[in-house]
């Protein structure tokens, strides 16, 4: 992504991975459905519709949890470039905050953007999430009220780090 979206929360990682950026790649095109759930804590569903490998046009069910929320994505693949870039899109996610026995539903709009660079015989994979809202006030909301930074970057942290172990792991 070149430019942030308005009123976002942006996380950003890196790992390094001890694998090539085209076997990372072809892990993030093509295994994650199977090992999605024990990526992180939090991981429920990722589904690509019609079943198969990633491509451009792609649209991907996906569900997941951190703390108190809940949020299904429907992506879209957006751009691949084998063994350097993957970014899809969610516009829009719809949230579900679990509050005191009662949950309050909203939308935002997710962006995934994953940047493959060459390490020597490793991988330097740079993970970015946008996650957008409709207005500021509901910017300030999820970041002060709903803690939502801190809840999916934890949530970010503990994906990669198990995605460099799985990717890395010798078959």
């Amino acid at each position: 992504m070149s430019s942030s979206p308005r009123n976002a929360i942006v996380l950003q990682r890196t790992v390094t991975i001890s694998s090539s950026p085209a076997r990372v790649f072809e892990f993030l095109t093509t295994e994650i459905p199977t090992h999605y759930r024990a990526l992180a804590r939090g991981h429920e569903r990722f589904e690509v519709l019609g079943g198969g490998a990633l491509v451009e046009g792609s649209i991907i069910d996906c569900r997941e949890r951190a703390g108190n929320q809940e949020v299904h994505h429907r992506y879209v693949v957006r751009e691949l470039v084998p063994g350097r870039r993957i970014h899809y899109a969610s516009t829009p996610s719809t949230s579900f905050v679990h509050l005191d026995g009662r949950t309050i539903e909203g939308s935002s709009d997710t962006f995934v953007t994953y940047e493959l660079e060459p390490d020597g015989p490793r991988t330097r994979l740079h993970m970015t999430i946008a996650i957008a809202f409709a207005s500021r006030w509901q910017l300030w909301v999820a970041r002060v009220l709903g803690r939502t930074a801190s809840l999916w970057g934890a949530h970010q942290a503990e994906e990669l780090d198990r995605l460099a172990e799985l990717i890395a792991a010798p078959a």
